[in-house]
């Protein structure tokens, strides 16, 4: 990429990092992410990271010569990485495919009163601007925007959250036909719950409010930024990022009772292998005669992970293309 590549820089930070980035030196680069199976990934090929929990301030701490960002599917989640870029760096560069905001990128760069060299290469665009003349009041505009802060997610109801999180300004369907399935289910006698994919808590909260007599639930997101609104929203829980599509041996037979929702998107393609992973790992979590419910497009293929998984499985609800499953261990 001509335009990024050709120039050379001291020192940088990768903001929104993947281990596929295309630009970016794992010498002198900082590789910051809110992803924990993106960090582990860099850290086993050298890198230095930095796990970002959707703190700027933090992240602002940082002085380099250059930024680069990678595109995200969320805009102001976007704005918010390219802001923090242009406050922390001389140089700004950024990169998005033309359907995850590429197309975008220069107008982006002008709002933040910066002149941008770009190049359109492989469905993609790719940005460059020196930040001197960067309107430092747009760019914290941007950040406070995409920062956490209360949201009334339900009528009254306002729990912390930010842009990028799955679902973060509005109930997800799949969520309240799971709790609408929960009520209508016996009161479960848990001892030790979990909530998979745990996001900002919206989930836990729900069973908390149907069951409140079992113990706070265990929270576990690979997104770091969900682990600190989990947290806020839920002060008497606690949270843990882990990936779940990898296993984990250290959860096996620990849970009673687990939740969960699990992601069907791996970018904007539909990849139903992160669901089934993560189901797996939720069975191998229970304990015997564990239960777990879980919420699934009407479309994805978990009825036979399931089956193999040697659990017993029935479906509850079938509802605005969305099933709810009880398995019991």
């Amino acid at each position: 990429m001509p335009v990024i590549s050709k120039h050379t820089y001291t020192s940088s930070v990768i903001l929104n990092a993947e281990p596929e980035a295309e630009f970016g030196s794992r010498d002198s680069g900082l590789f910051v992410t809110p992803w924990e199976q993106h960090a582990r990934r860099l850290e086993a090929s050298g890198c230095k990271v930095y796990r970002f929990n959707g703190d700027w301030l933090d992240l602002l701490s940082v002085s380099v010569d250059a930024a680069f960002v990678r595109g995200a599917r969320q805009m102001d989640e976007f704005r918010g990485w390219l802001a923090a870029g242009a406050l922390s760096a001389h140089t700004l560069c950024a990169y998005a495919k033309n359907d995850q905001g590429g197309k975008r990128l220069p107008a982006l760069f002008r709002e933040l009163g910066l002149s941008p060299e770009s190049e359109s290469r492989d469905h993609a665009r790719h940005v460059r601007a020196e930040t001197w003349t960067l309107d430092r009041n747009k760019a914290q505009a941007w950040l406070d925007h995409a920062g956490r802060r209360p949201v009334e997610i339900f009528p009254g109801v306002a729990l912390q959250t930010q842009p990028g999180l799955f679902s973060w300004d509005k109930p997800d369907v799949g969520t309240a036909l799971l709790l609408e399935a929960l009520s209508a289910e016996p009161v479960p006698k848990a001892r030790r719950t979990a909530d998979f994919g745990c996001g900002l808590g919206v989930l836990s909260l729900g069973i908390m409010l149907l069951w409140p007599n079992l113990a706070p639930p265990e929270g576990y997101d690979a997104d770091h930024r969900a682990i600190a609104a989990w947290s806020a929203n839920i002060p008497s829980g606690r949270a843990f990022a882990r990936d779940l599509t990898d296993p984990q041996p250290d959860l096996a037979g620990k849970f009673d009772l687990i939740v969960m929702n699990p992601p069907f998107h791996e970018g904007p393609s539909a990849d139903p292998g992160i669901g089934q992973a993560m189901i797996r790992t939720a069975i191998k979590s229970l304990c015997s005669g564990g239960v777990l419910y879980l919420a699934a497009n009407r479309h994805l293929p978990y009825e036979k992970i399931l089956v193999h998984a040697g659990s017993h499985s029935a479906c509850i609800l079938q509802k605005n293309g969305f099933k709810i499953f009880r398995v019991r261990k």
